[in-house]
């Protein structure tokens, strides 16, 4: 929706973690405009992975 020149969204998701992220696509899937709102640099909340060892040479 759009009011006077603001994007409006049928839902906001708190959250772009696993659970989230399957909301917001379940929400989208049913023709809901979504949002989704992450407070980290990336999406995956608990769920990342790094590397934690130097690679071996």
């Amino acid at each position: 929706m759009d009011f006077a020149g603001v994007s409006v969204a049928d839902a906001v998701v708190i959250g772009a973690g696993h659970n989230g992220l399957v909301a917001a696509n379940l929400l989208a899937d049913a023709g809901w405009d979504v949002v989704v709102l992450e407070a980290g640099a990336a999406p995956g909340g608990a769920i990342r992975s790094a590397e934690v060892a130097a690679p071996a040479t």
